[in-house]
């Protein structure tokens, strides 16, 4: 999972960390806390930064 953490924190980064804590509704601190490389970050605090961002985490079974 830390690579899906590095990338929402590129993400964030590319559109500014300031507006996509705003949007979010988190500080600015606990959105660079939650993608910190060793952070362990609730599922909540990731729905609303995907959600700042756009983007839809989707739980679909895995085919055999």
């Amino acid at each position: 999972m830390p690579a899906f953490y590095h990338a929402l924190n590129v993400v964030a980064r590319a559109r500014g960390m300031t507006a996509v804590a705003a949007q979010s509704g988190l500080t600015r601190e606990a959105l660079y806390k939650a993608l910190r490389p060793q952070s362990q970050p609730r599922f909540d605090t990731i729905y609303r930064i995907c959600k700042a961002l756009g983007v839809r985490l989707v739980g679909k079974p895995i085919e055999k």
